[in-house]
């Protein structure tokens, strides 16, 4: 819901990770950077949004949003608080973006992570050993050097031992 903009405050709420997502991400691109966003979402999805290395969940969306942003879990709402109560319980965050952004182009790094989450619980050395990933990764290093102007040399390559 939003309020008229005559109002200082706006306030909206996302259901689903599929708008949620998609909203999040929009938000911290958009241009002028925004100061804070205070948002309410379902509680797995602030979880994972909120969510630290380590912790169960840890996620590719937390490292992608905490890449250009701070966010902060701010309290929990319980079902009961609407009517008719949801199915499920939310959460409000807070997300602060990063000013100035890192100079990290996004679409590589959701490709990392993309290989480095697919396999959950999984050696990461699994994910780089799927079919297609190093060659896909030799043709982006490739395409990096042309576009440095560089001469492109593959250092190393990567063994995977199946005893390991």
């Amino acid at each position: 819901m939003l309020l008229p903009p005559s109002r200082s405050r706006r306030r909206t709420h996302a259901q689903g990770s599929q708008i949620s997502s998609p909203l999040v991400f929009k938000l911290l691109s958009h241009r002028p950077l925004f100061r804070v966003a205070i948002l309410m979402f379902q509680r797995e999805f602030a979880l994972r949004l909120t969510a630290t290395p380590g912790t169960e969940f840890w996620s590719r969306l937390g490292a992608n949003v905490q890449l250009y942003a701070r966010v902060d879990h701010i309290m929990k709402v319980a079902k009961g608080s609407f009517r008719p109560p949801p199915q499920v319980e939310s959460s409000v965050v807070r997300v602060v973006p990063r000013d100035p952004p890192p100079r990290v182009r996004f679409e590589e790094f959701d490709g990392m992570n993309r290989i480095l989450f697919s396999r959950r619980n999984k050696c990461v050395r699994a994910g780089f050993a799927a079919k297609g990933v190093l060659g896909m990764l030799e043709a982006n290093w490739k395409t990096w050097c042309a576009e440095q102007g560089e001469v492109c040399v593959i250092h190393c390559e990567l063994v995977f031992d199946a005893g390991a």
